[in-house]
C-alpha cells in the first residue's frame, strides 16, 4: 500500500470501513491488500465500476455523482459523493434488476478499486466487519428514504422531507447547503424556479427561517404537518 500517500491513506481511514479503527492498524490492514488506484478527469464516467464489478471503491479524492439509469433511458441522480465515502452500491443489487448505476466525476476524481477477493481480506478483521454491516445497513436505511422521497406527490413535499431527513441525520434544526442548490434541485428532480418558489412558501408559513444564504433553521414541527397534509 506504499503507493498511497499519507494524506490518501487518512483519506481511507476516515471511511466508514474503518471507523474507530486507528491509523497504524488501518495502515498494517491496508499492507495485506492489493488494491488498484485510478485516476478520472472531469466529465468521465467511472467505467471500472460497471454493474458487474464485484466490489468496492473509496474515493481519495474528488466528487462523484451516482446515477440511477432505468431501461427506458431516464436518469435520476441517487448521490453525490465525496472523499472517503464508499461507491459500488450495485455490487449489493440483484443482478436481474432493468436497471444500472452510472458515477460520472464531477471533478477531477481518484478511487481505490477493492475487488470482491480483497473486500473479503479486509472482513476477516471483526472491526471491519462489523462496521461493513453498519455501512450496508446504511445504503438500506439510504435506499428506503429515497424510494419515499420520489414517491411524494409534489415539489413541496419533496422539499420538506428532503430538509427533514437531513436535519434528523445531523440531530440538528439547521441545514446547510454543502453541495449546490442546483445539485440539489437535479437530486429532488425539480426546477430551480421552483424550489425557489416553494422555499419562499415555507419562509412565509414559518417551516423555515434563512439565517444566511448557505443556512436554513427548520422548524419540524410545521414541516411534519406540511407532510402530513
Amino acid at each position: 500500500m506504499s503507493f498511497l500517500s499519507t494524506k490518501e491513506l487518512n483519506v481511507v481511514k476516515n471511511s466508514p470501513l474503518f471507523h474507530n479503527i486507528e491509523f497504524e492498524k488501518s495502515k498494517e490492514i491496508l499492507s495485506k491488500i492489493n488494491c488498484v488506484k485510478k485516476k478520472y478527469s472531469r466529465g468521465n464516467v467511472l467505467t471500472d465500476l460497471h454493474d458487474s464489478f464485484n466490489g468496492i471503491a473509496i474515493i481519495l479524492k474528488g466528487e462523484v455523482t451516482v446515477y440511477l439509469l432505468h431501461h427506458n433511458g431516464d436518469s435520476i441522480p441517487l448521490r453525490f459523493a465525496e472523499p472517503s465515502n464508499i461507491l459500488g452500491l450495485s455490487f449489493f443489487l440483484h443482478r436481474g434488476h432493468t436497471f444500472s448505476m452510472h458515477f460520472l466525476a464531477e471533478v477531477p476524481t481518484t478511487i481505490l478499486l477493492l475487488t470482491k477477493q480483497e473486500l473479503l481480506t479486509l472482513l476477516s478483521c471483526q472491526k471491519i466487519l462489523t462496521n461493513y454491516l453498519s455501512y450496508t445497513n446504511n445504503r438500506i436505511c439510504f435506499l428506503i428514504d429515497q424510494i419515499n422521497l420520489h414517491n411524494m406527490s409534489n415539489n413541496q413535499q419533496k422539499i420538506c422531507y428532503y430538509l427533514l431527513n437531513e436535519c434528523n441525520k445531523c440531530a440538528s434544526n439547521q441545514y446547510h447547503f454543502t453541495i449546490p442548490k442546483s445539485k440539489i434541485c437535479r437530486f429532488l428532480g425539480i426546477g430551480r424556479s421552483s424550489f425557489y418558489r416553494e422555499l419562499q412558501y415555507l419562509c412565509d408559513c414559518n417551516a423555515i427561517k434563512v439565517e444566511d444564504r448557505n443556512t436554513l433553521n427548520v422548524n419540524k414541527d410545521r414541516i411534519l404537518k406540511i407532510l402530513q397534509t
